[in-house]
């Protein structure tokens, strides 16, 4: 080994140097270390360049980690150790161990860059035997929550071992032979490494005490105010949610009307979601047949006049009635050329009638010049074409019977958006007897890939091969109030569930503005309706079905990782829901995700023009987040029919304050208390998850079981609130 580093510094004499390389081997500089003849050591950094020679000290700010090299080549699902100097982690290296150290000693965890943390899954930290060694393991614990807050990390402390010894002590208690420096032979690295590997099988836990340690005043948000007559907090809208060919139109339109642009934006979705229908589906798994149709029902939630919900839906039905009045005159076109059409039917049929009705000349031994059974399987496709109904185009209706709008999908097979400006009405009449079949005929229609059967004397048979509606329309808070108390009671079947795309979003300061429309911001989204109008999905990507002729989309094999991550963290986020009303709505986002996903992605190529057939990362994580900005949103709309976890945690807030609660605390501490509304496990964990949204609290680790109890969550309260 070439020397960078003196021979001798301090009238001490270099016994090892260690070299530090980033990711790519190119060295960052040496440690090296120096012994007098009495032991002791001194261990010197040499980072610094003079006259191109290397000189001692370091000015790198954080500093390197000593490995780096080495854990560039790791594999993905390997744990790395991370040791108390570079004399324990290159001998762990050298036995086949993803090893790194920070430079300095037991007081530099808080100096190094642990940057190179931020995607490994798991560590193990193995401190020297003494108090500045177990300072070490904590600093490294807590400089990797601040990097990592999913890395899962243990503690080596290696039995036996003298005060301040480490790992190569315990080496060379085995390998008596060993120097400490030397590399070893196969059958040393193979024994060892036995012996390591049961050590490193009983590493343990991280210590409770270093939990709320790690939670400096620093890393908290300011706790919100919290009283009993708030609304539920929900996420602000970013038009970052929205493909870029969508944003500059809604931030447009709600400048100048001044609202929010939550309403616009879920109007604008709803539209898209019409347009595409039942002609595409997505399939959410990459084997199953499972397939979701991205037809959506939104409403918009907000006191009359101020929020101005019927004017945001409005920006998007214009766009849909103006590509419904493009559509009627091609159609009125098409019909002329339908009767011509027709007429040269009717004339082909009349000939083939006559050849069939012709008597047979029973003298005539010859081959008929045309085969009987073949003009009548003609005949009856020629009277099929003569009776196929032909319609105009239907983008949006402002309401209709459930018979009309059976009949209208005979024609529209992708299917409608019904519009109702106040959905009020339409809750009361489905609530009402003579509203049932009504009720039931949007419950399926839901769905967007049921067929219809009407039969009624009078008006004969109707059949829809598919009926697929989307659904807008806005609501007053006190109306849907009394609405969401009856369905608390009992009498919820799922409808307001079916509300996916659901949004009660805050009253924004207003001014008064007069400005032009941004009209070519206006025309991208007009011409993106156009094209997802009339898209043939085949030609964009799409896959074709063996068993129906629909065709759908998958996820990408990267974007597939986060949905199915997704998934099943829904899916225990449903059952540890105690809301029956949001479970059940956190249900349905099974099929939302997955429908604003395909979207997403139909209007990306909508825009580029570039057919691709799988749904890319970008669109699923943008609908990952829409589920969790709309989620707050559900959790403020059920929340306005007071929920016990809000009251309770209003409740534990008071206590909090008051000094009745300590930090850390479990649920037991609190619900031994027999506090109002807190008396039971999951009423406390509910008003602590409350509490953790609104900055109050920290969920940490959960504290180790005694006694054949199962482990208990801590929760670690705000330090400004105990101020």
């Amino acid at each position: 080994m070439s020397m960078a580093t003196p021979d001798i510094y301090n009238g001490k004499k270099r016994v090892y140097q260690w070299t530090y390389k980033n990711p790519d081997e190119k060295i960052l500089g040496y440690v090296g270390r120096y012994e007098d003849d009495d032991g002791n050591k001194d261990v010197i950094p040499f980072f610094k360049k003079k006259n191109g020679q290397y000189v001692a000290g370091i000015d790198l700010n954080p500093s390197p980690l000593y490995g780096l090299n080495h854990l560039a080549k790791r594999q993905d699902d390997a744990f790395v150790i991370i040791t108390e100097g570079e004399l324990c982690a290159l001998a762990l290296i050298r036995l086949g161990y993803d090893a790194v150290t920070s430079q300095g000693g037991a007081n530099s965890a808080g100096k190094a860059d642990w940057s190179p943390f931020e995607n490994i899954a798991k560590v193990i930290v193995n401190p020297d035997n003494d108090g500045p060694g177990e300072k070490y393991a904590k600093d490294v614990y807590q400089s990797l929550m601040k990097v990592n807050h999913d890395i899962e990390i243990k503690i080596l402390r290696i039995p036996n071992l003298p005060e301040s010894g480490d790992i190569v002590d315990y080496i060379q208690r085995h390998e008596p032979d060993w120097d400490g420096y030397s590399k070893f032979d196969q059958d040393q690295i193979t024994s060892l490494r036995k012996r390591i590997s049961k050590l490193l099988n009983k590493a343990e836990e991280v210590p409770e005490s270093w939990l709320s340690d790690g939670m400096a005043d620093s890393d908290w948000l300011e706790p919100s105010s919290l009283t009993e007559s708030d609304l539920l907090p929900v996420k602000p809208f970013d038009e970052k949610m929205l493909p870029k060919v969508l944003r500059v139109f809604v931030k447009d339109a709600c400048y100048r009307m001044q609202t929010s642009m939550d309403f616009v934006a879920v109007s604008l979705l709803v539209g898209l979601g019409s347009l595409i229908g039942s002609g595409c589906s997505i399939r959410p798994k990459q084997l199953d047949n499972w397939a979701v149709i991205p037809n959506l029902w939104g409403v918009c939630i907000g006191h009359p006049s101020l929020m101005m919900k019927s004017p945001s839906m409005g920006q998007i039905l214009s766009l849909l009635k103006r590509l419904q009045k493009q559509y009627f005159q091609l159609y009125e076109e098409q019909k002329v050329l339908d009767e011509i059409e027709k007429k040269e039917i009717a004339r082909q049929i009349d000939e083939i009638e006559k050849k069939i009705d012709a008597p047979l000349d029973l003298d005539d031994d010859s081959e008929p010049e045309e085969d009987i059974e073949q003009l009548k399987k003609t005949l009856v496709q020629l009277k099929l074409q003569l009776t196929k109904t032909i319609g105009p185009r239907i983008f949006v209706v402002n309401d209709s019977s459930p018979q009309s709008l059976a009949h209208l999908h005979v024609t529209n097979e992708r299917g409608t958006l019904v519009y109702k400006d106040e959905l009020t009405g339409s809750f009361v009449h489905w609530d009402r007897r003579e509203g049932i079949q009504e009720r039931v005929f949007f419950l399926t229609a839901w769905n967007g890939n049921e067929s219809c059967t009407d039969v009624k004397i009078g008006r004969g048979l109707t059949y829809a091969g598919n009926i697929c509606i989307s659904l807008l329309g806005g609501i007053q808070p006190d109306k849907l109030l009394a609405y969401l108390n009856s369905a608390s009671n009992g009498g919820n079947d799922g409808l307001l569930q079916r509300f996916q795309l659901m949004v009660y979003p805050d009253l924004i300061g207003w001014e008064f503005v007069d400005a032009e429309n941004d009209n070519e911001a206006r025309d991208g989204v007009y011409s993106i309706f156009g094209k997802l109008a009339k898209m043939d999905f085949y030609e964009y990507g799409a896959q074709k079905s063996d068993f129906d002729d629909r065709p759908y989309f998958r996820f990408s094999e990267e974007a597939q990782e986060y949905v199915n991550s997704w998934i099943i963290r829904n899916r225990k986020k449903i059952e540890n829901e105690t809301n029956n009303l949001i479970r059940e709505h956190l249900g349905k986002y099974n099929s939302l995700m997955p429908s604003l996903a395909l979207i997403f992605h139909l209007v990306t190529i909508a825009d580029s023009e570039k057919p691709k057939s799988r749904i890319s990362e970008v669109s699923a994580k943008r609908a990952i987040y829409w589920c969790k900005y709309l989620e707050s949103h559900a959790r403020r709309i059920y929340g306005m029919i007071s929920p016990p976890s809000r009251t309770g945690a209003i409740h534990l807030a008071k206590q909090i304050k008051s000094g009745n609660v300590k930090s850390p605390f479990t649920a037991k501490d609190v619900y031994d208390k027999k506090w109002s509304g807190l008396t039971k496990p999951k009423e406390v964990e509910n008003a602590c998850n409350i509490l953790i949204n609104e900055n109050w609290l920290k969920r940490g680790e959960p504290s180790k079981p005694t006694g054949g109890r199962p482990a208990g969550v801590k929760y670690y309260i705000n330090p400004a609130l105990l101020k």
